[in-house]
């Protein structure tokens, strides 16, 4: 059930405007134990001072409860385990002598299993928000923004984490183990952001230039617990949920931290001969303030000194041979203020286990392209290459099991991570009654480490090579007539390595979506049918019992009235 609410106008009497929009949203799911429920409220309001000078206030709340996390098992044939993150090795899943399985390997469980719901689990959210901008106009050629912001967020994230071992017991059901872990945390953040711009052209429009230039600085107060208990064997062949744990839930992490940063940045763009060439340039640099971290247990402080300034440059040109094509390259760095990790993020970090390590993220973007438009513009086609690179990029660990694991989780840390390959999009209307709108893309990866010839790279999990995905609209009035309305769309994709070390694959899938649209005046009755033949369609692969897939067959049924 979905309830909207979206008003605005001026406020009589005075130089304001405003405008409200509030939403409410409560589902159950397909997969057991899984609710979503969302309350948002988001007023804002607009202050023209003078013809030059508008202060805008966007205010927002939001109270929410989302699944826990991922939940849909395959049953791999394999037990990666590797514990060094360098080297897969795996093993065969065992069958006990003299069992009959109840369950083959290589396919998926029931998608109403949820591996990582319980009842009662689920992550819940509130958060307040003010955001106020102040925007003045000099001139015609300079202006400024000035911005502050606040956020306070309170989350409690509770979830099951499953260890990813697969085995078969004396009955030939298959089981895996699992933790309980809560984490609870709150944080305050304050910001103060803030630009200034100059535009100016000269020689009748044919050459001109953009600068801005600008900071941000922000300060963070933050506390949060985990609490992990273990909790009894998962059997995926017949699953019995809200059973007591094996352990207690005990706290095992409580801290308090406070931190922040300081960045600023200058962009600069030149066009000439009548905007048919751009050039683009700018530079960021970001720095962590000092920091420090306490343990709630003890009263013992962590501290973290200033980091190193970290810059992220962007360099792009654009070029327009013709009115209707436009050819493009741009290569950028995205960089973040040093940090550091916790190895084992379930546990103090003055525990004598942890280990701290400290990380620099870095994406750099590499891409170059063209951009056509046709049928006087009403349909356009990008095609794109492009190469993504990741450094101190910080995942979770999914192979190891977790039940020998300090506090039930592991961090690890991956530098060059590589995605690369071409990228077709197209979308807009090829005739009155038709439109289309999708795209192709291929994909390379490679990550850190090999698989288990010890030789090839791997590559990074739950990404296919080959994926292509279209949505066509035929009407057979005209956009604007009484009538029928027909929809169909296709998204379908190779197999993707099912767990980081690359032990296993999971199959590629297509699925099919069509509807029905009619209309009639003021009113619109739409009939649609997702995942048409009913197949399962891999999202996000992480792990044997941590994936989300597409949901089943589903049929929705609307009607619209405008007035």
């Amino acid at each position: 059930m979905r309830g909207t609410i979206d008003a605005t106008g001026p406020i009589e009497g005075l130089d304001l405007a405003y405008r409200l929009n509030a939403v409410h949203l409560t589902t159950d799911s397909w997969r057991d134990n899984e609710k979503t429920r969302k309350t948002a409220v988001y007023p804002s309001f607009l202050w023209k001072i003078s013809s030059k000078t508008q202060l805008s206030v966007d205010l927002e709340y939001f109270d929410g409860l989302a699944p826990s996390g991922f939940s849909t098992p395959y049953i791999a044939p394999v037990n990666t385990v590797n514990q060094t993150g360098t080297t897969s090795t795996s093993q065969a899943v065992v069958i006990p002598p003299g069992v009959v399985p109840k369950f083959g390997l290589g396919q998926w469980a029931s998608m109403t299993i949820n591996s990582s719901g319980e009842p009662g689990m689920g992550q819940r959210s509130e958060l307040y928000s003010a955001f106020i901008t102040l925007s003045h106009q000099f001139n015609d050629i300079f202006a400024a923004r000035q911005a502050v912001s606040y956020f306070e967020a309170d989350s409690n994230r509770y979830l099951s984490s499953v260890a990813n071992f697969f085995a078969y017991n004396n009955n030939g059901e298959i089981i895996f183990e699992r933790n309980a872990t809560r984490n609870v945390g709150k944080s305050e953040i304050l910001r103060a952001q803030g630009d200034l711009v100059a535009t100016k052209k000269w020689f009748d429009n044919d050459l001109g230039a953009t600068v801005l230039v600008g900071y941000d600085i922000g300060r963070s107060d933050s506390w949060n617990t985990t609490s992990t208990a273990q909790m009894e064997a998962f059997n995926i062949n017949s699953p019995v949920y809200g059973q007591p744990f094996r352990t207690p839930m005990t706290k095992t992490v409580d801290n308090t931290g406070k931190g922040g940063n300081f960045g600023y940045f200058a962009n600069a763009q030149i066009s000439g001969f009548d905007d048919r060439i751009v050039l683009t340039g700018g530079m960021r640099r970001d720095q962590g303030k000092a920091s420090w971290t306490r343990n709630n247990f003890t009263n013992v402080y962590n501290n973290v000194a200033k980091t190193p300034v970290v810059e992220s440059p962007m360099y792009g040109l654009t070029v327009k041979p013709l009115k209707w094509l436009a050819l493009y390259a741009v290569s950028s760095e995205a960089g973040a203020a040093s940090r550091q990790v916790a190895i084992f993020p379930n546990i103090p970090l003055t525990d004598p286990r942890q280990i701290l390590q400290t990380v620099t993220p870095l994406t750099t973007n590499d891409e170059f392209g063209l951009k056509a438009s046709f049928l006087d513009g009403a349909f356009a086609v990008n095609l794109a290459h492009y190469e993504i690179v990741q450094v101190d990029n910080v995942r979770n660990n999914t192979s190891n099991d977790i039940i020998n694991v300090p506090g039930g989780s592991q961090n690890i840390i991956e530098s060059g991570n590589t995605a690369k390959g071409w990228e077709l999009e197209f979308s807009g209307s090829l005739t009155r009654t038709l439109s289309l709108v999708g795209g192709y893309a291929y994909t390379e990866t490679q990550a850190p480490g090999f698989k288990e010839d010890g030789k090839s790279p791997r590559e990074i999990r739950g990404m296919p090579k080959h994926k292509f995905q279209a949505f066509a609209r035929y009407d057979f009035t005209g956009a604007r007539a009484n009538g029928f309305s027909v929809r169909a769309g296709i998204v379908t994709q190779t197999a993707v390595w099912g767990i980081a070390e690359n032990t296993y694959r999971v199959a590629g899938a297509t699925r099919w979506d069509v509807g029905l649209n009619y209309r009639r005046n003021n009113w619109d009755f739409s009939l649609t049918c997702e995942n048409l033949t009913n197949v399962i369609f891999p999202q996000s692969t992480i792990a044997p019992g941590s994936n989300t897939v597409d949901a089943p067959r589903t049929v929705y049924f609307g009607t619209t009235w405008k007035y």
